[in-house]
């Protein structure tokens, strides 16, 4: 079951919205018993072993970058790092450009992020990522996210196998591409679902939190303010609203751009908002 953000108004309600910051979940359960988003392996892996600096640094004395935290994905018995690699409107490339995104995904890896997340809806971006992921040898650390997109049986076996053959046999978690097609965002939802999904014991994975780039625009552009959030960007700030309920357990955010990816990594780390700071990035991003 998917939500997606609301657009950003100008208008009032002020008080209606002040806890949306654009970030709706998916979560691995569809009705209010049975899961619809499962794992096809429940095996956690490992953290990739830190590549060598290419300034020549030793390992042992530079200094460390933050790890991004990783949680237990429900009862699926993944663990899985918070920020993850979307892939929605910026991996449907044709084959000239395809090196564009697999410097995207290189940098992700690098900087921590090892869940990617696709669908059949991407058009041909479930390809496109899984020949980046052959290209850079990173298949085997990665955790693949992904959706059958129909309401067709048949059709839903052509896709799954498809996606077989994109990322080598497997795929960690599937997913059902919009069961309840939601045309309103409410408040409720976080009141009730999240509570639900916690109850339930299910993994949550929360889409688009930049709403398409329009809550991006609600960037203050202060300094003292991204000082008080302790972010380097307002783009980590709305991450990391999202990620500072512990009901979340992954966040999603496409781009077409290594530095953004690595910057959206980093994200992912504690220490999270508190409610203050949580209420102040709300109140920013919706005006």
């Amino acid at each position: 079951m998917a939500w997606s953000a609301p657009r950003a108004s100008g208008s009032g309600r002020s008080a209606r919205r002040s806890r949306r910051t654009g970030t709706w979940p998916t979560t691995s359960g569809g009705s209010r018993r049975r899961p619809t988003t499962v794992a096809g392996t429940t095996r956690s892996r490992a953290g990739r072993t830190s590549r060598p600096s290419s300034s020549g640094t030793c390992a042992s004395t530079a200094a460390p970058k933050p790890r991004v935290e990783h949680r237990g994905f429900g009862r699926t018995g993944l663990s899985v790092p918070v920020v993850g690699l979307g892939t929605w409107n910026v991996f449907d490339l044709p084959r000239s450009r395809e090196p564009d995104a697999r410097s995207v995904v290189d940098a992700a890896f690098e900087a921590g992020t090892r869940l990617v997340d696709s669908s059949p809806m991407y058009g041909r971006a479930e390809g496109v990522l899984g020949r980046a992921l052959e290209a850079g040898g990173l298949r085997d650390d990665a955790i693949v996210a992904t959706k059958v997109w129909t309401p067709r049986v048949e059709e839903g076996r052509r896709q799954l196998a498809s996606q077989l053959a994109s990322f080598a046999g497997r795929i960690e978690l599937e997913q059902v591409h919009n069961l309840v097609a939601w045309r309103e965002h409410l408040d409720w939802l976080e009141r009730e679902v999240l509570p639900l999904a916690e109850e339930l014991g299910l993994g949550v994975i929360a889409m688009r939190p930049f709403a398409e780039g329009s809550l991006l625009r609600r960037d203050p552009r202060d300094p003292a303010v991204l000082r008080e959030l302790g972010v380097g960007s307002w783009a980590q700030a709305l991450l990391r609203w999202t990620l500072s309920d512990p009901r979340v357990h992954v966040v999603i955010a496409a781009t077409s751009s290594a530095a953004h990816a690595a910057a959206n990594a980093a994200a992912g780390s504690p220490p999270w908002f508190d409610e203050e700071q949580r209420a102040l990035v709300a109140r920013l991003a919706t005006g």
